[in-house]
């Protein structure tokens, strides 16, 4: 008969949980199957093979992942008064941070302020001109405004349908002609 056992983490083990998942970040390629052997790899290096499973570990880096994701970004309008971890008291915090902290899902690159020529909307109101000659925001009048790069885009986009379906038409056209030739010699 087998005792149910359920190991709890100690300090030490987690620190060296993240410090292997760092170090062996190419087994978790995303392919089927990868984190598990993944995460064996990680517990047998960690010395904790045969003592927590592959499953178990990978939900414990869950855990660990989802309240450094919190905390990278918390809820606007909460206080801590009632004494929660944040970003600055999470014992885990600095090396969660190092482990994600630049990846793409924790911290997305911004796409958006491309869209306004390398100047930022805020960054015009954040720094008004001082004094009394300053200056209206907009472009001035002899700027010609830029158009919105989506309708741009489906302006072009249009252009093309309307040049494909007017080539079509051509094309109708001549088969047309070349099977009234051949009605026509028969």
């Amino acid at each position: 008969m087998t005792a149910n056992f359920v190991y709890k983490w100690t300090d030490e083990d987690v620190e060296k949980l993240i410090h292997a998942r760092i170090e062996h970040r190419a087994a978790f390629s995303g392919r089927r199957n990868a984190a598990a052997h993944g995460w064996e790899i990680v517990l047998k290096d960690i010395g904790l093979e045969g003592v927590v499973t592959p499953l178990r570990a990978g939900k414990k880096w869950e855990n660990l992942k989802t309240h450094y994701k919190e905390l990278k970004q918390p809820p606007t309008g909460q206080g801590t008064e009632s004494g929660e971890a944040t970003a600055g008291s999470w014992k885990w915090y600095p090396l969660m941070d190092e482990a994600l902290g630049g990846r793409p899902s924790i911290q997305p690159p911004v796409l958006v302020a491309s869209a306004w020529g390398g100047h930022s909307p805020a960054a015009a109101v954040a720094e008004p001109a001082a004094g009394p000659e300053r200056q209206e925001l907009g472009p001035g009048p002899s700027k010609r405004r830029r158009e919105d790069p989506v309708l741009e885009f489906l302006k072009k986009e249009a252009e093309k349908a309307e040049e494909r379906a007017r080539r079509e038409e051509q094309r109708e056209e001549r088969l047309l002609s070349l099977l009234k030739k051949i009605v026509d010699k028969m």
